[in-house]
């Protein structure tokens, strides 16, 4: 008998949905376009700016997403779906139908997509994919950072002019689109000559030369589909 029990607890407890899975899921909710605050499941306590990482119960309900732009307001409607767990961990797992009939009772059977975009510049208003690539839009303004990897100077070394290339520098600015389509942006950085890629402790044996240089530039650019040019 004992034996019989102890059988039928490890059918139990290998349900593949009840044992893996949370009361919870993650969903990553995106945009495809800026400032816009949803709520989830009509809680209208709690707003969240997209791009957003939010955690919801699993249920075997539809998840409610409102979203809002200034004016504009989107109701949008999830739909939960069994995961893939439940159906396939009980197949393979040799726990079979006692398996399902004990996963059909836990909501943790259910599920929502992992990636989802609201759209308000199209008729379909939901994605259930994440498109990592957003197109700008006027009077967005970003701040950033880049490191020159490759820079060539042609100065004077004090006995005439000369050529020196090199890595590393860093330079820090801001861009603004000033129309859907195209942007100002300015930078201030410094470049030097380093003869390694990345930085590293160097011990130089006699005499050296070494180039630095500070610069400012203004620029327009604007963008074609995922390529941005100055």
């Amino acid at each position: 008998m004992k034996r019989y029990y102890i059988f039928f607890m490890v059918l139990f407890f290998s349900s593949c949905a009840t044992l893996i899975h949370q009361k919870t899921v993650n969903i990553n909710v995106y945009s495809d376009t800026d400032s816009v605050k949803i709520c989830i499941n009509n809680d209208t306590t709690k707003w969240y700016n997209t791009p957003a990482w939010i955690n919801v119960e699993r249920s075997r309900n539809n998840l409610y997403i409102m979203a809002r732009k200034d004016t504009i307001q989107k109701q949008i409607s999830v739909k939960s779906k069994l995961s893939a767990s439940f159906w396939l961990g009980n197949m393979f797992s040799g726990t079979g139908i006692i398996g399902y009939a004990i996963d059909l009772t836990n909501p943790k059977r259910f599920t929502y997509p992992t990636y989802i975009t609201i759209n308000f510049k199209s008729d379909n208003p939901l994605t259930k994919t994440y498109k990592n690539y957003l197109t700008p839009e006027k009077g967005f303004l970003s701040f950033k950072i880049s490191i020159p990897e490759g820079n060539h100077f042609y100065l004077n070394k004090g006995n005439g002019y000369g050529n020196s290339f090199g890595f590393l520098g860093i330079s820090g600015g801001i861009e603004y689109y000033f129309s859907d389509k195209y942007c100002m942006n300015t930078d201030i950085g410094a470049l030097t000559d380093f003869f390694q890629p990345v930085p590293a402790p160097v011990d130089y044996l006699g005499t050296y030369q070494r180039s630095f240089a500070i610069y400012g530039d203004i620029q327009l650019g604007s963008d074609y589909k995922r390529l941005h040019y100055d």
